[in-house]
This record gives structure tokens, sequence and C-alpha cells, in this order.
């Protein structure tokens, strides 16, 4: 998969407004509240079950169409949401699957944000202005 999918799926849902444009949230100031996913120790079935269920008690939404009301998250019964967590977008299970996988591919682990990388994250734009610190 080309990251193009990905950055569809991450552009839609939001996901820079809390983890940051370049996904380095946690204490950038364009992202205060989403922690730094180039730095998070999830695997990717971490990945997938924060994303499609969120975290009760956090500003992370569920993502997940049908979660917790036709798809059972974090071994809850199927049933109503926790009351601590609230919607997000409404996303496949393949689409956060790819999602997770362009998180993997491109943010995770990597704490140093190049131009290619950072070209990515601003949908393959080379002139994009977030990048011009990278050149």
């Amino acid at each position: 998969m080309g990251p193009e999918a990905g950055f569809a799926i991450w552009e839609s849902g939001s996901c820079s407004y809390c983890h940051g444009p370049l996904a380095n949230g946690d204490g950038d100031d364009a992202a205060p509240a989403g922690p730094n996913l180039r730095r998070t120790q999830l695997d990717r079935d971490g990945l997938i079950e924060t994303i499609a269920c969120g975290r009760p008690g956090t500003e992370m939404p569920y993502n997940l169409d049908g979660a917790y009301t036709v798809t059972a998250c974090y071994d809850m019964p199927v049933g109503a949401a926790p009351a601590d967590v609230f919607p997000g977008s409404a996303f496949t299970g393949e689409e956060i699957e790819m999602l997770a996988d362009f998180l993997l591919e491109y943010a995770v682990g990597q704490s140093r944000v190049t131009l290619e990388n950072c070209i990515v994250f601003y949908g393959g734009n080379p002139e994009a202005r977030g990048c011009i610190e990278y050149r």
C-alpha cells in the first residue's frame, strides 16, 4: 500500500487535530491533546484496538462503526458505549487496519521527521508549508 490511502483515512478522521500534523503531538502546540504516535509502544493490534475502540476516560474517541454496540471492545459485552468514551469517525475495520499500517510505516518508531516523511503527512505535497523546516 502506498501512503495515499492511509493518509486519506488519517485526514478524514481529523487525527492531526489531536496528534499533530506529523503524528508528533504530546507537547506540539498545534496538538496538545494527543500523544506522540512516533513514540508509541503500541504494536499493530494495539493501534487497531485503540483506533477502533478509543480510550475510555481520555479524549481518544472510538472510530469503528458499531464499536461497543455491534463489535465488542476491551472484552466488554456488546451494548452501549461507556459514558466516558465518545464517537469519532465511522470507519470500517479495513479502514482502521489501513490507518494502523500507515502509522506503522510512516510514524511509529520514526522520531526524526525527514522531508520525505513530512511530505507523506501533507498528502504528497512537496511544497507544503509545514515541511519548510525539513528542507
